[in-house]
């Protein structure tokens, strides 16, 4: 709850934490916790540093793995998603999450052939998370509609809508996709007005829409 903590309690707290950190170095757990309030606290370049030195402790817990890959996420450094991401798969091989920051790493990179062969890994471990499940499919949706393997990306754009029926991004790429190509535009406009239901002040679901009508000729 530091999040919820006024200036000066944070500032204790993380003093607090650092001390038994370096009283205590060997100590995985409080480097843990030292490691996880910078964290909390938004000082992700420190927390990084700590997540790293557990690492050297210990390689068995897979959530100092996922914060290392969610900061190197949200920082865009796509190679250090890749390699951490591959590293914890030495430890964690049936955990699906990795390959998922992984394929998205290789998407960004634009090599589209990693990025499906990561993201497929990770669907056929099974994720028990339906939004994982439904991310994944419309992920692999984006990617081979890159690669203009259209059926290929329908079915998991439709894989994906089953999972989750209501996710506003999924109809919008989807009904985006259709109606560049000219297909199923009442579908796709269906879809469109759907996602502006959900999201109606997005700037970029409105686009899709009037492009739609652009492409029925309304």
């Amino acid at each position: 709850k530091l999040e919820n903590d006024s200036s000066n309690e944070k500032s204790h707290i993380i003093e607090m934490a650092k001390s038994i950190a370096v009283e205590s170095p060997d100590n995985k757990e409080a480097v843990s916790l030292y490691a996880d309030v910078l964290y909390f606290n938004k000082q992700y370049d420190e927390a990084l540093i700590e997540y790293k030195k557990y690492l050297t402790l210990d390689k068995a817990k897979f959530n100092v793995w996922n914060q290392i890959i969610s900061i190197y996420i949200d920082k865009q450094t796509y190679d250090s998603v890749i390699h951490y991401g591959n590293k914890s798969l030495e430890y964690f091989p049936n955990n699906p999450l990795p390959y998922f920051f992984v394929g998205v790493s290789y998407i960004q990179k634009k090599e589209i052939e990693k990025a499906i062969s990561a993201l497929n890994k990770s669907v056929d471990l099974e994720p028990e998370n339906p939004a994982l499940l439904a991310q994944l499919f419309s992920t692999l949706g984006d990617a081979y509609n890159t690669q203009k393997k259209y059926v290929l990306s329908d079915s998991c754009f439709e894989k994906a809508l089953k999972v989750e029926p209501t996710d506003a991004t999924t109809l919008n790429n989807y009904a985006y996709y259709l109606s560049i190509r000219k297909e199923k535009l009442e579908l796709a406009e269906k879809m469109s007005k759907q996602s502006l239901d959900i999201q109606p002040n997005s700037k970029s679901f409105l686009d899709t829409y009037g492009w739609i009508f652009f492409q029925q000729e309304k």
